[in-house]
């Protein structure tokens, strides 16, 4: 068994962080309960024979209540109900204790580890503990201080820029819960005063400046409320960056002397204690007030061809994503998004993101009201659907794939610019021994993180050698800042996995007290852009690109602010997604086989059982486990299995009735349950049998996609752009026409000229569309005066519409608003241009219509021929151009008839444009080489692809063949023009 040969777009760049578990298989209990049939007393007797030493510890810190009663236990015999509950939970425990590699309390920890040429490892027995004070704790105690308005006026404090106004009304929303607070002139004097952190005595001499006759009670009043719902930061709150946030707290409360505040002291009182003794907590706060994480003692080097066979699997995994060009519900988003503002356009974020005025945010957001697009079932589908039968069929539980089996099952190439610039992976090794590593003989079982640091930041200390690894990974495009995005999460408790270490120079801090440094990025500095294929955000004061990078695992989609997530997805979104293997239509049969691809199990083998599957909830225990050893014999399950729940597993013995109680329970709530093959306690051999991962940083080896600021950008603001019907200020008004394409070759030529005629032959273009969420129709615009000239040809509109109804030829029409696309056209003079040009190919191409002349591929091939022509200044210009700018290569070559008729009418070069057009484009393409503007090949790209859009209609695919058309006409002038000059 090997690597496969293909080349990988990963290579590890140092070390990396081993995560195990502390205890080793041969440290669980010798003999299980069974939960359902043991007396009270052989459960108690049970509880007393495991419930000691360092497992015991790590329950006790993990579970204060439940320890309590395993010791009453111990002491005597509580009621049956609450024996066999505290039973229940401490099996859980004992399974999680062994079984989890994940790092929690004092169950497991971590490690730093690295790659080397020959395998070693030392295990010893004086792990160090790490205690910091609970999140959730903190948040009571600043709660409780920010509650004394004697505090508060020694505070520093901020707006919280998370906030936004909607009409009357201030809310804070962070995707589950939602604050509204109404809009007074007092409150939002009290925000702007605090726009950058000040203190309290100067936001309260703000307000009372403003409003005289309100009393210092009343201003402490605002200021507390605005505290207490959030509105306002104060000081006292660590950031999530903070060394020790603890030492924070303590040293803001000294500086604000709240020891000499009676009501604050007790609060104060018992901070300092628990600064002073970190690994014990305050007597009134409990044991919950802090948390613990293990350093363990412990070295390991593994292999190298480890870490050559992680660098191929995760290669393979991303080879083998269902979306290589990004995630459906940001693909979704780039297009409306482009749809809304064109590309090149410098979009203000917290405009972009806003329901009301922008594109709101992609589906699948809480909040969002954009409908999610369902993704058509690919061949990949069918193909692993037909992999799952098989081997149900024959019985047979593993799949190897090759470098040809995986590009069968891949959905698309991967675009080298659509890599992810780095990534992380959690391996599990399998293998008896070092030795049997050091020989080829071992597996891995690979789990994806989204980015470096999403598995290590939080067990990274800033010197550490990981973190000097997270300050040089490469930006997804060149020249791109990498930014740590910070920010609560929505459970006060889920902090504790979102502290880190502050890795990077630049920091956006969201909904955090900001610290005062030249590195912080404002979210009210940041602008969303669209290129040709993906988003990007752009810091406005210096132009530069921004990605913002979370560095730990908290979850996006559950604990994260709408906008944090956000940020945090979008220099991504529209990259190859690196997830777990996605079985597409397969996810739900009861069985699918492992796929391994060399060393790698890129999925494990896996069993789907129902609530159905089994005897009903009223049956016996015993009905129940006889239902599951019908049903395992069924599918061929193995007696070990790991009980799948998200990321965390919990291993179990399918013939051992405490294991299976904990099975029907957990399928009782659920409704269903995924059971994953689980390696051996053997199979871990080279790490004493302990649960493990290696948590492993990789770089991709591919350069960043180019920079897209090279271009002019233009700025806009949603509250200040587009042409309104009938708005005075407007110059061109918006209708779309929604009829059939083949209905609209007989709308354009035989029933628009009499439009035209009534409004008075206005100056006008059009567009065939068609959209995910709007069906086809024509976008047409006319030129306008003022509000009053739009009002008249609107009513011309709409009786020259009722005149399309009744000949049956469109349903109805719609008046819109028109948003220039000036980052794709220019703006001023430039977009005027561009405008003439529109007009002047919008009436070619229908008195072509009109006429008959000139249908189908080869005259617009020849039309964009003339067109890049004029455009660039002559014809061989125009032709070298061509030649220069291949588009991609359509379905099926253009057959020798179209590039033969395509090839007459360029080389006869008359005819092709009218002198309006050529004199549009001329004028246009001399404008943007004299600078200022758009680039002139995206540009003339562009204007090809709207010609198409007119002449022919949205077809992709036909689109590339005129293109390829053009291009073959343009190699064959071109080489006979050499060929007769030589």
């Amino acid at each position: 068994m090997g690597d496969a040969p293909m080349d990988r777009y990963y290579r590890r760049d140092g070390p990396f962080l081993l995560r195990a578990a502390r205890a080793h298989p041969g440290e669980a209990p010798s003999r299980w309960p069974d939960l359902a049939a043991d007396s009270v007393d052989d459960l108690c007797t049970w509880v007393r024979q495991v419930w000691h030493g360092p497992i015991a510890a790590a329950i006790a810190d993990a579970s204060p209540s439940l320890a309590t009663t395993l010791g009453n236990i111990s002491d005597g015999t509580p009621p049956e109900a609450k024996v066999r509950r505290a039973a229940t939970a401490l099996v859980g425990y004992l399974l999680r204790a062994t079984g989890r590699a994940t790092p929690f309390g004092l169950f497991a920890g971590t490690a730093p580890g690295t790659f080397a040429p020959c395998g070693k490892i030392r295990w010893g027995h004086d792990h160090h503990t790490l205690v910091r004070p609970d999140a959730a704790w903190l948040e009571a105690v600043v709660a409780e201080l920010e509650a004394v308005p004697a505090v508060v006026e020694r505070l520093d404090v901020v707006a919280n820029n998370r906030h936004r106004q909607r009409g009357d009304y201030l809310v804070l929303a962070d995707g589950q819960s939602r604050i509204e607070l109404a809009a007074t002139a007092p409150v939002l004097t009290a925000l702007h005063a605090a726009a950058a952190p000040t203190s309290s005595a100067t936001v309260a001499e703000r307000v009372r400046s403003a409003f005289p006759a309100a009393s210092d009670h009343h201003v402490a009043d605002l200021l507390s409320g605005l505290l207490a719902h959030g509105f306002l930061l104060s000081s006292l709150r660590p950031p999530s960056t903070a060394p020790d946030p603890l030492i924070h707290l303590r040293d803001e409360l000294v500086r604000c002397r709240a020891d000499e505040i009676g009501d604050a002291a007790a609060a104060a009182a018992r901070v300092h204690a628990a600064a002073a003794s970190p690994s014990v907590s305050p007597e009134d706060t409990g044991p919950a007030a802090v948390t613990r994480d293990l350093r363990l003692d412990c070295d390991v080097a593994v292999p190298e061809r480890v870490g050559a066979a992680v660098e191929a699997g995760v290669t393979a995994l991303l080879r083998l994503s269902p979306h290589p060009t990004g995630s459906p519900a940001w693909r979704r988003y780039y297009e409306a998004f482009v749809h809304r503002y064109g590309a090149a356009v410098l979009v203000p974020l917290l405009d972009a993101v806003d329901a009301d005025m922008g594109v709101g945010y992609p589906p699948t957001f809480p909040g969002s009201l954009m409908p999610p697009r369902p993704d058509e079932p690919p061949q990949r589908d069918s193909r692993l659907l037909q992999l799952a039968q098989e081997a149900a069929a024959t019985g047979t539980e593993e799949v190897v794939l090759d470098d040809a089996a995986i590009d069968r099952l891949a959905v698309a190439p991967l675009d080298p610019q659509r890599i992810p610039a780095h990534v992380e992976a959690a391996v599990r090794v399998r293998a008896r021994s070092m030795e049997a590593i050091e020989s080829g003989d071992f597996t891995l079982r690979i789990r994806p993180g989204q980015a470096a640091g999403t598995f290590t930041g939080r067990f990274s200390p800033w010197e550490s050698d990981l973190a000097a690894l997270y300050r040089r990974l490469p930006p997804a495009t060149a020249g791109a800042v990498r930014a740590q995005l910070v920010f609560p999460a929505r459970r006060p408790s889920a902090d504790n996995v979102a502290r880190t270490p502050r890795f990077l120079d630049d920091l956006v801090c969201l909904g955090e007290y900001p610290p005062e440094d030249d590195g912080l990025i404002r979210v009210e500095d940041l602008a969303v852009m669209a290129d040709r294929d993906r988003l990007h955000l752009v810091h406005t004061p210096t132009r530069r690109l921004v990605e913002p990078q979370v560095v730990h695992a908290l979850s996006l989609e559950h604990q994260a602010p709408p906008l944090a997530r956000f940020l945090a997805q979008l220099p991504r979104g529209c990259l190859a997604q690196f997830d777990r293997v996605a079985w597409g239509a397969a996810a739900d049969l009861a069985f699918l086989p492992r796929l391994r691809y060399g060393h790698t199990v890129l999925s494990p083998a896996r069993w789907r059982l129902e609530s159905d599957d089994l005897p009903p909830h009223g049956a016996t225990p015993t009905e129940w486990r006889a239902g599951l050893e019908r049903w395992c014999a069924r599918w061929r399950v193995p007696r070990q299995v790991e009980l799948a729940q998200g990321d965390q597993v919990l291993p179990l013995d399918l013939q051992e009735p405490a294991h299976t109680a904990l099975l029907r329970r957990r399928l009782h709530q659920a409704g269903h349950v995924l059971l994953t093959e689980a390696e051996p306690d053997d199979a871990r051999g080279w790490i004493q049998g302990r649960a493990h991962e290696l948590a492993v940083p990789l770089v991709t080896a591919t350069p960043p996609a180019p920079s897209p600021l090279g271009r002019t950008l233009v700025k806009t603001r949603d509250r200040d752009r587009g042409h309104l019907p009938a708005d005075d200020d407007a110059d061109w008004l918006y209708a779309k026409i929604y009829a059939h394409p083949e209905r609209q070759n007989a709308i354009l030529p035989q029933h628009l000229p009499a439009l035209l005629a009534e409004t008075g032959e206005p100056d006008w273009w059009f567009l065939r569309y068609r959209g995910p969420d709007d069906p086809d129709h024509l976008r047409l615009r006319l030129r306008v005066a003022d509000g009053a000239h739009a009002g008249q040809v609107a009513a011309a509109l709409g009786a020259w519409t009722r005149g399309l109804r009744r000949a049956g030829l469109s349903p109805r029409m719609s008046l819109d608003t028109y948003y220039p696309e000036t980052g794709r056209y220019g703006q001023g003079t430039t977009l005027e241009a561009a405008e003439a040009v529109f007009v002047a190919d919008s009436a070619a191409v229908v008195d072509r219509l009109r006429t008959g002349a000139g249908e189908g591929c080869p005259d617009a091939a020849a039309t964009m021929a003339a067109m890049a022509a004029a455009f660039t200044g002559g014809w061989p210009a125009g032709l070298d151009w061509l030649i220069d700018q291949p588009a991609p290569a359509p379905a099926r070559p253009p057959q020798r008839e179209l590039q033969t008729a395509t090839r007459a009418l360029v080389d006869s070069g008359h005819g092709l444009l009218t002198d309006e057009l050529h004199r549009a484009l001329t004028h246009y393409g001399s404008l943007l080489r004299a600078g200022g503007g758009p680039p002139t090949d995206t540009v003339l790209t562009s204007l090809l692809h709207m010609h198409h859009i007119r002449a022919l209609g949205v077809d992709r695919d036909s689109e590339r063949t005129c293109r390829r058309l053009a291009r073959h006409a343009a190699l064959s002038q071109t080489a006979r023009t050499r060929e007769a000059a030589s």
